[in-house]
């Protein structure tokens, strides 16, 4: 029988409920399509489609390498690591973004 090396997985990659729906309010927002009786607000009534682009991308480049680095949250990772994967992200993404505002 096949056994995961793995603690958790699926539900528990993020610690609560709470922060699985904060990033789910953050990403899953887009216009319902015509007849759709889901309402709520859309990306084109809270920010600019672009933005919404960009802090997804933004969030791949800190969730990569973390996911990556940590083994996929198998081994935590030091203050130091954390601390430069961002700084990359930040300038990896002013560089994409940054010139035109």
């Amino acid at each position: 029988m096949y056994s995961s090396p793995f603690r958790c997985t699926g539900s528990c990659m993020y610690r609560s409920s709470a922060s699985r729906s904060g990033i789910a309010v953050r990403y899953a927002w887009v216009k319902p399509s015509a007849g759709s009786p889901r309402s709520g607000p859309t990306v084109e009534n809270t920010v600019d489609s672009i933005d919404a682009i960009a802090a997804e991308q933004f969030g791949a480049l800190l969730t990569g390498p973390v996911e990556s680095r940590s083994r996929l949250g198998t081994r935590k990772l030091p203050a130091s690591e954390l601390r430069e994967v961002t700084e990359n992200a930040v300038a990896t993404f002013l560089r994409a973004f940054g010139s035109d505002r």
